[in-house]
C-alpha cells in the first residue's frame, strides 16, 4: 500500500474519531443541561410544592404553570393519562381525557413534537417509570417551542410530577392523622408509647381521660400506670407480657381491671405492637387501651341469660331425651330443626348429621314397586301443605341400610293461625313385627318340622300333635287327641325312667331322655324325648313334648362304638379300649384285693413274612393269630391287638401264677402251629412278656412297662418263649435303648467299618474272594458284636440304611484293590430281606457300580433264603434285574428255609452258601452230614457253586473235601480283618532303585 493511501485512511480515522468525540461531548452536555434544568425547575416550584397538599390538583398545576411563562403562548396544562394507582387525580385535571388514545399514540410514535390543531398546538410530555409510560403532561401552546425549550419543559414536568407525588403523600398523611385523632376520640381509644429501656410512657388525651387523670397527675412512668391495675390482673399481665417477649411476639392483647381516679373499677383491653432492634431486643411497645366495661357487663348478662336458656333447654332436652319415641321437628321446607336422642338412635344417624338436612335426605323407605329403589313421597309434606295430621305404620331404611318398621304420627305446628312446621313422633315396632312374624314362623315350624311334637294338658291328655308326630308314630291326630301318651308305651322302657321323668318335671319343669315306644303297627322304636312345662296367660298348665326317632342313630352309635373300641382288622378290642377296660379292672382289683396279670405278645419273624409275602398275606396271618389267641382265654379275660404284630392278654382274678404260665405255654404252642394261607405254608413264633398285679405294678402304666421289659427279655433269649418281669430286666431294656441310640449315632457319624473274610479254594488253598462283614468299634465300650447290633438294626428298621452303607463301602474298597493290581476275585456283600423289600436294591447297585467304576462281575450279593421262600415271584424279578447288571448272586443261609429246594432251579443264582449251623456238627451228626452232601450234589446238578461257611477245624475241611465242596470259609482260614491286612506289601526303596 502506498503512502497516499495510508495518509487518506489516517485522515478518515481522525475525522471519525473527532465526530465520535463531539457526539459524546454533546450527549454529556445535554445530560448536564437536563440535570441543571431539573434542579432549576425543582427550585422554582419548591414554593408551590410546599403548599401543594392544601390546594387542588388543578390549582397545583395552574400555580406551576406560572413557571412556564417564558414559553410562548402557554395557556393550559393537563394530566390526561395516569397509571399511578396511589394517586387519584381531580377530575378537572383530565380535560383532555377524550383525546387520551390519540395523545398516547402520538407520544409513542413521535417524541418531543407538537400536535397541530386549527388555533393551537399540544405538547405532550411522557413521564417514564421503570420503562413504562405512567403519566402524560399536555401543554396547550400558540407557537411551536424550540428544542431547548422542550428539554427545559420536560425537566419542569418531571419536577411538577415529583411535586404531585409529594402533594398526595402529604395529603394522605394528614388525612390519616385526622382520621386517627377522630377515631381515638370518638371510639374512646387511648394511645400509649412505652419505652422499655427507660420505662417512660407517653399517653394520649383519651388515655388520660379514661383513667380520670391529668397529664400532671399521671406521671410518664410505667409504675404510675400499673399502680391503677388490679394486683391479681397485674400479675397475670406481667407473666403474659414476659412470655410473649420471650417468644419474640410482635403483638400483645390482654384484658385487666383498673381503678380510675374516682375509685370506680373498669375493664380495659390493651392491644399493642412490639418493636425490636437489630439484636432482636424489644425496646418499645406502642398500642391502644379501650374501655370494655360495658362489653363485659353485656357478656355477663349474656352468660346469665345463656345459662338460664341452657337450663331450660337442658330440662326440655332431658324430657325429650327420656322419651323412648323419636321426635323430629321440621320447618315449612322440610328442614329438620330438632332431633331427640331416640330419633337419632332409631334412624341410626348422629343428631348432628340430621340437623339442618331436609327430611327427604335421611328419611326414606324401600319401594313397594321396584326392588332396590326408594320412595320419598312422605305424608309429612301433606301435613305441611294441608295442616292435617296423619298416623300410619311404615318401613324405612336406617343408616346401616337395614330396614326398620316404625309407627309414625305427623302433627302440624300452627303459628298465628298458619302452619309453621310439623312434629314427627315415631317409635320402632320391630318387636311387634317380629312377634307377629315369630307367631307365623312358629306355626310354620310346628307344621313342617321333622321332629314330632305333642302337647298335653294338665290331665296329661293329648290336645295337639303335628304332622311329623303322625309320620313317626303312624297315628293320626284324630286317633290320639284326647288320649294319653301311654298308648305309645312298650314294656321295654324301665319304670325307673318314667319315675325320673315325672320327678324332673315336678322339680325342674323339664326332662330329656330316651324311651322305647311302639308305633301303631306294633314296631318298637327308640325316641329321644324332650318335655317342657308351660303355663299360659290363664295359668293353665301344658306339657310340650318334642320327639325324634333315633333308632337308626342308636344303630350307628353301636357300630361306631364297635369301630372305636375294636380293631378293624381282627375285630378284637383295640389298644384304647383294652387299656381303658384294664385300668378299670385294676381299680376294681384294688378294692377287692384280687390278683391279675398282663401279657404282652409279639409275633416272631412276622416282619420278614409281611415284607416278603405282601401285606394282604400278613393281614390274614394276623387275623388267624387273633382268632387262635381269643380261643385260648376265659370269658372273663380280655385279648386285644395293640398294633402291628403285637397283642395283649389280661388275666383277671387268677388263682395261681402257674395258671398264667400254663396259658402262656398254650398261646405259644397254638401260635407256632403251621399256617396254610393262599396255598403257602408259613411258620411264626410268639414271644410273651408277663407282669403280675400288684407285684410288678400298682397301676396300668407300671404293668405296661414291666410287661414290655419282660417281652424284650423273651426276644433276647431266643424268641418263642415267655419271661416274667424282674427288676434286672429294666437294666436290660435301658441297655437296649442306649444301644439303639449309639447305633444311630454311629451310622450318622460313619463310625462303622467293614472287615473282610477270605473265601478259599479247598483244593489249592488260594483265596478266590472276600465276604464284607460289618464291624463296630465303639470309642468307649470297645468292640460291639454284630450278633448284638445286627438284630437290633433289623428290629428298628435301620438295617436298610446299614445295608446300603455296606454296599457303597465295599464297592469303594473293591475299586482301591483293583487299582493296587490285587487278584481278589470278587467281594460279597450281605443283603437283608428288609432291604430287598423296602428299598430299590437294583438302583443302589447301579449307583455303586457307576460311582466307583468297578466291574459288575466282581461284586457278589448274598441274598437270604427266607426272602426267596416267602415271596418267590418278587425274588425272581429282583434277581433277574440284578443278574442283568452282571453281578454275582449267592443264596445265603441255605437250608434254614421251610419249603422245597426245587425253587432254586428257576432263579439266576451263581452259588449256594451252606449255613454254618450244619457245618458246625458235620463231623458228629449224620443228619447234618447227609444234608450237606445232598446240598452239594443238588448244586452241582444245577450247575451252581457251593460255599461252606463256618469252617473251623481240619476235620471239617477233610470231610468237606471228601463230599466234593469246592469252596470254604471260616476261622480255619482266617478271621475277618481290616482291608489294610490284605493290601500287598509296599516295594522297598532299594528294589525301586534297582
Amino acid at each position: 500500500m502506498d503512502t497516499s493511501n495510508l495518509l487518506l485512511i489516517g485522515t478518515f480515522v481522525m475525522i471519525l474519531a473527532g465526530g465520535i468525540m463531539a457526539y459524546v461531548i454533546s450527549l454529556h452536555s445535554q445530560s448536564k443541561v437536563r440535570d441543571t434544568n431539573y434542579q432549576q425547575a425543582m427550585k422554582a416550584i419548591d414554593g408551590v410544592i410546599a403548599v401543594s397538599d392544601r390546594v387542588s390538583d388543578k390549582e397545583f398545576l395552574t400555580a406551576s404553570l406560572s413557571e412556564l411563562k417564558w414559553m410562548p403562548g402557554v395557556k393550559n396544562v393537563w394530566i390526561n393519562y395516569s397509571h399511578c394507582s396511589f394517586i387519584q387525580l381531580d377530575e378537572e385535571c383530565k380535560v383532555l381525557e377524550h383525546e387520551r388514545d390519540r395523545v398516547i399514540t402520538h407520544v409513542l410514535e413521535s417524541k418531543n413534537s407538537c400536535m397541530r390543531f386549527d388555533n393551537y398546538q399540544l405538547l405532550s410530555l411522557p413521564i417514564i417509570h421503570k420503562g413504562e409510560v405512567v403519566v402524560i403532561f399536555t401543554l396547550q401552546l400558540k407557537l411551536e417551542p424550540a428544542k431547548d425549550q422542550i428539554m427545559l419543559t420536560r425537566s419542569i414536568a418531571q419536577a411538577i410530577w415529583q411535586g404531585m407525588l409529594r402533594k398526595h403523600r402529604n395529603k394522605k398523611i394528614r388525612e390519616h392523622e385526622v382520621f386517627l385523632s377522630a377515631a381515638t376520640e370518638q371510639g374512646g381509644v387511648g394511645l400509649f408509647d412505652w419505652n422499655l429501656r427507660t420505662h417512660c410512657v407517653q399517653y394520649s388525651d383519651v388515655f388520660l381521660c379514661q383513667l380520670g387523670f391529668t397529664a400532671e397527675e399521671l406521671k410518664p412512668h410505667i409504675a404510675s400506670w400499673t399502680s391503677c391495675v388490679n394486683p391479681e390482673d397485674l400479675k397475670v399481665a406481667k407473666a403474659y407480657i414476659d412470655e410473649r417477649l420471650r417468644f419474640k411476639a410482635r403483638e400483645l392483647t390482654c384484658d385487666f381491671r383498673v381503678t380510675n381516679k374516682r375509685g370506680i373499677e373498669l375493664w380495659m383491653r390493651v392491644q399493642a405492637s412490639v418493636f425490636y432492634n437489630h439484636k432482636r431486643e424489644a425496646y418499645r411497645i406502642v398500642g391502644a387501651q379501650m374501655d370494655i366495661s360495658g362489653q363485659k357487663d353485656a357478656e355477663d348478662r349474656l352468660l346469665e341469660e345463656r345459662d338460664q336458656a341452657q337450663r331450660l333447654a337442658s330440662r326440655n332436652d332431658t324430657i325429650l331425651s327420656s322419651i323412648s319415641d323419636g321426635i323430629i321437628e321440621v320447618d315449612t321446607t322440610g328442614k329438620q330443626v330438632f332431633i331427640n336422642k331416640a330419633a337419632a338412635s332409631i334412624l341410626g344417624y348422629p343428631a348432628e348429621f340430621l340437623m339442618g338436612r331436609n327430611i327427604e335426605e335421611t328419611w326414606y323407605r324401600p319401594s313397594k314397586i321396584v326392588k332396590g329403589h326408594f320412595d320419598v313421597d312422605l305424608d309429612i309434606f301433606t301435613a305441611l301443605s294441608t295442616g292435617e295430621a296423619s298416623d300410619s305404620d311404615d318401613w324405612f331404611v336406617a343408616a346401616n341400610e337395614h330396614q326398620i318398621p316404625v309407627h309414625r304420627k305427623v302433627s302440624p305446628i300452627y303459628t298465628d293461625g298458619a302452619v309453621s312446621g310439623a312434629v314427627i313422633s315415631f317409635y320402632d315396632i320391630a318387636q311387634e313385627v317380629e312377634n307377629t312374624r315369630a307367631m307365623k314362623l312358629s306355626a310354620a315350624v310346628y307344621q313342617n318340622t321333622a321332629e314330632g311334637i305333642l302337647i298335653t294338658n294338665s290331665e296329661n291328655k293329648i290336645v295337639s300333635v303335628n304332622p311329623a308326630f303322625e309320620r313317626i308314630t303312624g297315628y293320626t291326630s284324630d286317633e290320639v287327641i284326647g288320649q294319653g301318651p301311654e298308648l305309645l308305651a312298650s314294656s321295654l322302657t324301665p319304670d325307673a325312667v318314667y319315675k325320673d321323668l315325672w320327678g324332673s318335671l315336678a322339680s325342674k319343669g323339664s326332662w330329656k331322655g330316651e324311651l322305647i315306644n311302639r308305633r301303631k303297627d306294633g314296631r318298637e322304636f327308640t325316641e329321644l324325648l324332650s318335655i317342657t312345662t308351660l303355663k299360659d296367660d290363664f295359668s293353665e298348665q301344658y306339657y310340650i313334648g318334642v320327639l325324634n326317632d333315633i333308632s337308626k342313630v342308636k344303630e350307628t352309635q353301636e357300630q361306631l362304638a364297635q369301630l372305636a373300641n375294636h380293631d378293624r382288622l381282627t375285630g378284637i378290642p383295640n389298644k384304647f379300649f383294652f387299656e381303658s377296660l384294664v385300668g378299670h379292672l385294676i381299680e376294681k382289683d384294688k378294692r377287692f384285693k384280687r390278683k391279675s396279670a398282663l401279657l404282652y405278645l409279639d409275633m416272631d419273624r412276622f416282619k420278614n413274612i409281611n415284607d416278603s409275602m405282601g401285606h394282604d398275606y400278613g393281614d390274614q396271618l394276623i387275623i388267624d393269630c387273633a382268632q387262635r389267641l381269643s380261643g385260648q382265654i376265659r370269658d372273663m379275660d380280655y385279648c386285644a391287638r395293640l398294633g402291628g404284630d403285637e397283642f395283649a392278654v389280661f388275666v383277671d382274678d387268677y388263682e395261681s401264677e402257674e395258671d398264667v404260665y400254663a396259658l402262656a405255654d398254650r398261646l405259644i404252642q397254638v401260635i407256632s402251629a403251621p399256617y396254610n394261607l393262599e396255598g403257602c405254608t408259613s411258620h411264626i413264633g410268639m414271644s410273651i412278656g408277663i407282669a403280675f398285679y400288684p407285684r410288678d405294678g400298682r397301676n396300668l402304666e407300671e404293668l405296661k412297662r414291666a410287661a414290655d421289659v419282660a417281652l424284650y427279655k423273651a426276644k433276647a433269649d431266643g424268641r418263642g418263649v415267655y419271661r416274667t418281669y424282674s427288676a434286672d430286666m429294666s437294666d436290660m431294656a435301658k441297655e437296649r435303648l442306649e444301644l439303639e441310640t449309639m447305633l444311630r449315632e454311629a451310622m450318622a457319624n460313619d463310625d462303622l467299618t467293614l472287615h473282610y473274610q477270605p473265601q478259599v479254594d479247598i483244593h489249592t488253598g488260594k483265596t478266590i474272594g472276600f465276604e464284607a462283614l460289618s464291624r463296630w468299634q465303639h470309642s468307649e465300650q470297645g468292640f460291639i458284636s454284630p450278633g448284638k447290633f445286627i438284630p437290633l438294626a433289623e428290629e428298628t428298621g435301620l438295617i436298610s440304611d446299614l445295608g446300603r452303607w455296606a454296599l457303597m463301602r465295599a464297592a469303594k474298597q473293591l475299586k482301591e484293590w483293583i487299582d493296587m493290581k490285587m487278584e481278589i476275585g470278587y467281594v460279597a456283600v450281605n443283603v437283608s430281606a428288609l432291604q430287598l423289600a423296602r428299598t430299590d436294591l437294583v438302583a443302589d447297585v447301579k449307583t455303586a457300580i457307576a460311582k466307583y467304576s468297578i466291574p459288575a462281575s466282581m461284586l457278589e450279593l448274598e441274598i437270604t433264603e427266607s426272602f426267596l421262600v416267602h415271596d418267590p415271584d418278587k425274588a425272581a424279578d429282583v434277581l433277574h434285574e440284578l443278574k442283568a447288571l452282571g453281578v454275582r448272586i449267592s443264596i445265603d443261609d441255605f437250608g434254614t428255609g421251610f419249603s422245597s429246594l426245587g425253587y432254586i432251579k428257576d432263579l439266576p443264582c451263581d452259588c449256594i452258601k451252606i449255613d454254618q449251623s450244619f457245618i458246625r456238627s458235620i463231623t458228629e451228626e449224620e443228619s447234618d452230614r447227609s444234608l450237606v452232601k445232598a446240598i452239594i450234589a443238588m448244586s452241582k446238578g444245577l450247575g451252581l457253586g457251593v460255599i461252606a461257611e463256618g469252617v473251623e477245624t481240619p476235620e471239617q475241611v477233610d470231610l468237606l473235601r471228601t463230599l466234593g465242596c469246592p469252596v470254604v470259609q471260616g476261622w480255619y482260614y482266617g478271621k475277618p480283618r481290616s482291608p489294610e491286612a490284605f493290601n500287598p506289601p509296599a516295594k522297598s526303596t532299594e528294589s525301586m532303585v534297582a
